[in-house]
Order: structure tokens, then C-alpha cells, then sequence
């Protein structure tokens, strides 16, 4: 069954997009254009972004939670179920990203690093691709010369920006 869940907090207008209980994609609306990249991707591993229907299941209300926990300054990690739709190399990426604790900011090459690979260039295109922004936490990857780089979700560089101060972090 896919659900969709919409909501509104400090951090913007979110959609959270469900298979069963498992969140597989969230949508932080504004400029970036984030939704439309999630749904383009969920439809090249065969989900019908029309089939989503709108309920507030009691996932999408603990994952709803969790966001207004986070975005009021709680650090406590997501635990709740989600599936993840990509390649195994995004995958990997995806997986290194959730590893990451609030308090570290790192570059697209410490992260390929970390992957073991040396193209920071092919993660820096998985990282864009993440369809859990905030939760798998893309905005904490800076370029190496440490500028704060693009985001991909709300309203871009300033939504990305706004999460790491958010973390603690002075960008």
C-alpha cells in the first residue's frame, strides 16, 4: 500500500511518502524542485507516483514527529522503518550519509572516502539523489573547500544552510 502524509512545521511543508509502514521518500517543498526529482526516481523502480494515496498512518505520524522533534533541537536517531530505492552504489552513498552523527560536517570526497571510492563526483550525484533529505542527512556534506555547496530540497543553499545551524554548525 503507498501512502502519502503532508504536513507543515518550522522547517517548511513536508511530504512523506509511505510503502506499507516503511517511508521510502520525503519532499521538503519549495524551489529546489526536490518532489519531482523523488517521484521521477520512485517511478524508474516501478512505483506509480499517482498510486500514493493521501492517509495519516501511525508511521507517517511518528515520522511527522520526528521532524518537529528534530527541527525543535531534539538529536535522537531516526529508528523508524524505511526502504530505500536506488542503486547499490546510492545505496552505499545513502547508507554512509545516515551514519553521520549531528556533529560532523564532511566533504563529497571524505564521503567517497568512506565509500571507498574515488569518484567524489559520481557520490556528490547520489547525495542529489537522496529521497530522505533531513533524515539521511545530505545537508551535511560541504564542498572541500568548505563552501556550504547546494541543496537540493526547500529552498535550496538557505534550506540547507538553516540545517546545519539548526545542528549546531555556523554556516
Amino acid at each position: 500500500m503507498l501512502t502519502s502524509h503532508r504536513f507543515s512545521c518550522s522547517l517548511g511543508t513536508i511530504s512523506l511518502y509511505f510503502e506499507d509502514e516503511a517511508l521510502i521518500g520525503l519532499d521538503l517543498e519549495g524551489s529546489a524542485g526536490c518532489g519531482e526529482r523523488l517521484m521521477a526516481q520512485l517511478a524508474r523502480h516501478g512505483i506509480d507516483p499517482a498510486a500514493f494515496r493521501p492517509e495519516a498512518t501511525p508511521a507517517a505520524l511518528a515520522v511527522e514527529q520526528w521532524l518537529v522533534n528534530y527541527a525543535a533541537g531534539s538529536r535522537e536517531p531516526f529508528t523508524l522503518p524505511r526502504k530505500l530505492y536506488g542503486t547499490p552504489f546510492q545505496i552505499s552513498v545513502w547508507n554512509a550519509l545516515e551514519a553521520l552523527g549531528y556533529d560532523e560536517v564532511i566533504s563529497y570526497a571524505e564521503l567517497a572516502r568512506r565509500v571507498g571510492s574515488n569518484g567524489y563526483r559520481a557520490v556528490g550525484t547520489a547525495v542529489g539523489h537522496n529521497p530522505i533529505p533531513i533524515i539521511i542527512p545530505c545537508h551535511r556534506i560541504v564542498r572541500q573547500d568548505g563552501i556550504i555547496g547546494r541543496f537540493g530540497a526547500g529552498d535550496g543553499t538557505e534550506t540547507k544552510r538553516k540545517l546545519l545551524r539548526l545542528e549546531g554548525h555556523s554556516y
